[in-house]
C-alpha cells in the first residue's frame, strides 16, 4: 500500500549526492536508480528529499515500504488517479497529480529493499520497469542485481584528519565546522543542549568522536544526545573500543536504528559463518589490510562484505586496495542470541567477533 512522505528532514554534507540523484531521475532514460550504502548512512533520508524535490515532475508518485506485508502494485495500479503525498515545495505541485501532466512517468519510490525483501524486490522491480512510464529509486545496503539498474553509493561523511602539531592548530572549530561530519554532529547536539557550541576546549574532543564513528550520520545523531550526560571529552573516551554502546534513538524510529548494536546484529544478517568469521579476522587490522590479508579464495566474502558496506576502501598501495572493517565496528555482539529479537545490546564478547 502506498504511504504518505516522511516529514521533511534536513541533509547535511550531502550537495553533490543530492544533486546527482536529482539529474538521475529527471533523465528520461533511466528507469532504476538504487541508493546503496551501509546501514546508517541515511538513504532513505536522502530518497525521500529528492522525491520531495523533484516529484512534481511526475505525473504519479508513490512511496512503498519493502519490508511491509501486502505485495507489490502493478504500474496499472500506480497510474490510477489517487491523492498524491505532498512531496514536492513547488507551487503547481497542487496540480501535479493530474495524469495528464506532459511527462506522464509515475516516480515509485521503494525503501528498504534489504535481507529477506531484496529477492522479492528484485523480481517486483523487473516487472514495474518493464512499463516506460515508470521510474523506481530504490534504497538497499546493496546493489539490487536488476538490469539496467543505476547505482548511487552513499558513503558515510567526511571525517577530520588526525590531529598533527599542537593542539590549539589541529582543532580549530572553524575549520572543523567545514566538515561535514562535525557539522551534522554539531547541529543534533543544539537540538539535544541549545547550549551547546564548538569551541577551542571541545574541538578536540568532537572530531575524535567523528573519527571513532567513521562519520557514520546514525552513529554521529545517537552521540550528540548523549551530550546530555558527557561533555565531548568524556563521551569520546567512553566511545574508544565500545562505539556499539551508543543508544537512545527516537521511539518510532526501526528498532535497528535505536542503538548501533542493534543496527551491528541487523547489518550481519543473512551472512553465513564463513563471511562472519572472515569479518571477525580482518577487524585486528588497524589502519587496514591488502586482499593479501583475506586470502585468494576469499575475494567472493570480501565482495560480499563490501557490498554490505562492513568493509570500506581506505586507499591504495603499489597498486592494491586497502580496505579496513568499517567504522564504528560491530565487533560487540549481542551476549544472549535468542533474547529481545536480535535487538539487544553487545556486551560481554571478545572484540573482533560479530554476531
Amino acid at each position: 500500500m502506498p504511504q504518505t512522505l516522511a516529514p521533511a528532514a534536513e541533509l547535511v554534507g550531502r550537495e553533490l549526492e543530492t544533486a546527482l540523484l536529482h539529474e538521475r531521475l529527471r533523465d528520461p532514460l533511466v528507469r532504476l536508480v538504487t541508493v546503496t550504502g551501509r546501514a546508517g548512512v541515511g538513504k532513505s533520508r536522502l530518497a525521500l528529499e529528492a522525491v520531495r524535490e523533484v516529484g512534481g515532475e511526475f505525473a504519479r508518485v508513490a512511496v512503498l515500504d519493502a519490508t511491509a506485508p501486502g505485495g507489490w502494485p502493478a504500474p496499472s495500479e500506480l497510474s490510477e488517479p489517487s491523492e498524491r503525498p505532498a512531496q514536492s515545495r513547488s507551487p503547481q505541485s497542487s496540480q501535479s497529480s493530474q495524469p495528464s501532466q506532459p511527462s506522464g512517468r509515475i516516480l515509485l519510490l521503494l525503501d528498504d529493499c534489504d535481507h529477506e525483501a531484496r529477492p522479492a524486490a528484485a523480481r517486483a522491480l523487473e516487472a514495474l520497469t518493464a512499463d516506460p512510464r515508470v521510474v523506481v529509486l530504490a534504497t538497499s545496503v546493496e546493489p539490487l542485481g536488476v538490469y539496467g539498474e543505476l547505482l548511487l553509493p552513499l558513503a558515510p561523511l567526511p571525517v577530520p584528519g588526525p590531529r598533527r602539531g599542537p593542539a590549539s592548530a589541529a582543532a580549530d572549530p572553524h575549520a572543523l565546522q567545514e566538515v561535514a561530519s562535525v557539522a551534522l554532529f554539531v547541529r543534533r547536539a543544539r537540538e539535544a543542549d541549545p547550549a551547546f557550541s564548538l569551541t577551542l576546549e571541545n574541538a578536540a574532543a568532537v572530531a575524535e568522536i567523528c573519527r571513532l564513528l567513521g562519520g557514520l550520520p546514525l552513529a554521529l545523531e545517537l552521540a550528540a544526545r548523549r551530550l546530555r550526560l558527557f561533555p565531548p571529552h568524556l563521551l569520546a573516551s567512553r566511545l574508544r573500543g565500545r562505539t556499539t554502546m551508543l543508544s537512545g534513538g527516537p521511539a518510532n524510529a526501526p528498532a535497528r536504528h535505536r542503538s548501533l548494536a542493534a543496527l551491528a546484529e541487523w547489518s550481519c544478517r543473512g551472512l553465513d559463518g564463513a563471511d562472519r568469521e572472515l569479518l571477525g579476522q580482518l577487524s585486528v587490522y588497524e589502519p587496514g589490510f591488502g586482499l593479501w590479508a583475506a586470502g585468494l579464495s576469499a575475494e567472493a566474502a570480501v565482495e560480499t562484505l563490501l557490498d554490505r558496506g562492513l568493509l570500506a576502501v581506505v586507499g591504495e598501495e603499489q597498486g592494491e586496495l586497502r580496505l579496513a572493517v568499517a567504522a564504528p565496528r560491530p565487533s560487540e555482539p549481542r551476549a544472549d542470541r535468542g533474547g529481545a529479537g536480535g535487538e539487544g545490546a553487545a556486551q560481554g564478547s571478545p572484540p573482533g567477533r560479530y554476531p
